[in-house]
């Protein structure tokens, strides 16, 4: 009789745990399993489960198709992102047939064996990554990207990306400086299922001697309780780094395919017609999701994701089910052979979309799919079939160990360890940009009085004033940028910022070429709202940095207005005059800088690296700046670029758009030059303070 945790412990073949069973059906026991299927490319060597089943690949293949064809940018499939929901539901249907097949065979779960099989089939493509990663952070990164790639890396390397993503707020949809191993939390979401979900199965065979009936209905009550959980803390005004992120808010869907596999366990796959129907729904249901499904959208937590995650186990068993019209279509091979890849095509494709983003899509898609079929060939098959297997047993265990060591120690000598720029952020994020540490301000009733603007000629250049002054950028996420990397208050120039990241002087929707439109709820009142602002900060002069979002088409009104034409023109005329009627109220100065060149790798062929409608922006820019007398242009064009295209590299901004330290070094003194001589255009007659 064995104890009540039903333990023996073998030191070459580490923890089995042993069940002790009751009298059960023979389908309860596993005894009559389901029909297998023919034997594939992913059917190693193993514990008894349901067989390979080719349609099982082909919804991995859709699945990671989705997600890649989402990064690089396809404006149909704005849903895409829920390709990684699919794969949640699979694993937690595959990984407890696994189990449930290995207990039934056996009568006992060899959980050392499971996360042995786990780690090599998980842990040798993402050491890769890492190294790769961690030489590009030597030799190529700024001090920016690599500051931040360290505490990302060692996060992805301990599979816990989720959290960090979490504590630092990055968002899925990060418009600045997002992480190259973004997509990791998905990997971490899922590992720590692997290293849970074992536990839990060896808990209720304990307590239930064996049965495997109660396994559906509280798997169930689980995957509720997380639905349930991810809906309160969106409601409860929750960050979307939180609810999206959190291994608890996301685990319904890995319950929900656990608790598909303990039914088939129990009671056997549906009838081909029955399970057909049921993929039909699924895939129809995922397809809509797909293309009307939006990351930020309300939505998303409120039902969306539940639905997903019922259309991918509607799928999964039509898929797992022999003789079912879907099995046949989703194991056509070209479709199964990217859902072999699937794992290495995931792991590459964001950071190959980030480092080539600016070259066609058929590019960076070839190159991840050719990196991801080396990986599989060269590195993680030969591993999983057991590479290593002529080293002694005792040592075995340790080479994970030793290799996650030997990579954790590369990243840590490969990236800095300053602390990472705040310039992560999505849509609508409001953030704001102060001093700091604080110094003590001059008095200026000590200052000079300034003297009495005098009239001069058009082509003369005003006299820079002298002395310290207080600055407000607004604009966003490149002003953000800029008034982030602003010089040390001992300068004289004391910069302060308030910006909403995806909001530049307009707030309507956007139109993107070849179909969707981007609703900007966030964006309503920004501008208005810089009254508040300009009353509580009363700075000297206001620079106002002109972003790219205006050269898109706009949606007003339910018309399309389209860059270049007049109602565009007439439109963000209105737009640009409402923005400069707020800031140069009372005669403040304002300093209005064009739009520079971009060379936004996420954007390739996009209205925001169109050099014409840049060039038509600053055009109409420079008419409506004319009209204010206290408003001065300035040409950050001429300071970045030179002929159309960018002249300074990623070392000014590293992403073709945001400025880095060093970038915004070298722009500050000609921008405070620039600030200075506006300061002589305030017509209040003296510095207000």
């Amino acid at each position: 009789m064995v104890n009540w945790w039903g333990t023996t412990t073998r030191l070459a073949g580490g923890l089995h745990v042993n069940v002790p069973t009751a009298p059960v059906p023979q389908a309860e026991q596993g005894t009559v399993p389901p029909p297998r299927g023919p034997r594939g490319p992913r059917d190693l060597p193993g514990p008894p489960g349901l067989g390979y089943r080719p349609g099982l690949d082909g919804v991995r293949g859709l699945a990671v198709l989705a997600v890649v064809a989402f990064h690089l940018g396809a404006p149909w499939l704005r849903g895409g992102f829920i390709g990684v929901d699919v794969f949640f539901v699979l694993s937690g249907f595959l990984i407890t047939a696994l189990l449930l097949g290995e207990f039934g065979a056996t009568g006992r779960l060899d959980l050392p064996a499971f996360w042995a099989r786990r780690a090599r089939r998980l842990l040798p493509a993402l050491l890769l990554v890492l190294l790769v990663l961690g030489a590009w952070a030597a030799w190529v990164a700024p001090p920016e990207s690599a500051a931040a790639l360290r505490g990302d890396a060692l996060a992805a390397l301990l599979y816990v990306a989720n959290w960090r993503f979490v504590a630092t707020g990055e968002s899925y949809l990060a418009t600045t400086a997002p992480s190259p191993l973004l997509h990791t939390w998905s990997l971490g979401v899922e590992e720590q299922w692997y290293l849970l979900m074992p536990l839990l199965l060896v808990a209720v065979l304990k307590l239930r001697r064996g049965r495997t009936r109660v396994l559906t209905p509280l798997l169930l009550v689980l995957a509720v309780a997380s639905a349930a959980l991810m809906l309160v803390l969106d409601v409860s005004g929750a960050s979307h780094a939180r609810v999206f992120y959190g291994s608890d808010t996301r685990v319904f869907e890995l319950l929900l395919g656990a608790a598909l596999a303990a039914a088939v366990h129990t009671r056997g796959l549906p009838r081909p017609r029955s399970a057909d129907v049921a993929g039909a729904a699924g895939l129809v249901g995922l397809g809509a999701a797909a293309v009307v499904l939006t990351a930020t959208g309300p939505a998303l937590f409120r039902g969306g994701l539940v639905l997903v995650a019922v259309g991918a186990a509607g799928l999964v068993v039509a898929a797992a089910t022999p003789g079912t019209i879907t099995a046949t279509v989703l194991g056509w091979w070209p479709l199964r052979a990217v859902g072999i890849v699937s794992y290495g095509l995931y792991l590459w494709h964001w950071p190959v979309q980030l480092f080539l983003a600016g070259s066609p899509w058929w590019i960076r898609l070839g190159l991840a799919g050719a990196i991801a079929t080396a990986s599989y060939v060269l590195l993680e098959r030969p591993v999983r079939r057991g590479a290593w297997a002529s080293l002694p047993a005792a040592v075995r265990p340790m080479v994970p160990v030793v290799a996650m060591s030997c990579v954790a120690t590369v990243l840590v000598a490969a990236t800095t360890a300053e602390t990472p720029i705040s310039v992560r952020g999505d849509l609508g994020d409001r953030v704001r940009v102060a001093p700091s540490p604080p110094v003590v301000r001059p008095d200026p009733r000590a200052l000079p009085p300034r003297p009495e603007v005098v009239a001069q000629a058009e082509t003369a250049e005003p006299t820079p004033v002298d002395g310290p002054l207080d600055v407000l950028v607004v604009g966003d996420s490149v002003g953000f940028s800029l008034a982030y990397h602003a010089p040390d208050p001992a300068a004289d120039l004391y910069v302060t910022g308030e910006h909403v990241l995806g909001c530049g002087i307009t707030e309507e929707p956007l139109v993107f070429p070849g179909g969707g439109v981007l609703e900007r709820p966030h964006c309503a009142g920004y501008v208005t709202g810089w009254t508040t602002l300009l009353e509580q900060e009363s700075p000297d002069v206001v620079v106002l940095v002109s972003g790219a979002w205006e050269v898109y088409d706009h949606l007003d009104d339910d018309q399309v207005l389209v860059m270049g034409f007049r109602p565009h023109d007439r439109f963000l005329a209105q737009r640009f005059r409402a923005a400069l009627d707020v800031l140069t109220a009372g005669g403040r100065p304002v300093v209005v800088t064009d739009v520079p060149c971009f060379d936004d790798p996420t954007v390739q062929g996009g209205p925001r690296v169109d050099s014409v409608r840049v060039w038509h922006l600053n055009e109409l820019l420079a008419r409506v700046v004319d009209d204010y007398p206290t408003a001065r242009l300035v040409r950050l064009s001429d300071r970045l670029c030179r002929d159309g295209t960018d002249a300074v590299g990623t070392s000014v901004r590293y992403d073709g758009v945001h400025f880095t330290a060093v970038g915004a070094a070298g722009v500050w003194p000609w921008l405070e030059g620039e600030i200075r001589r506006a300061a002589t255009l305030d017509d209040r007659g003296a510095l207000g303070r």
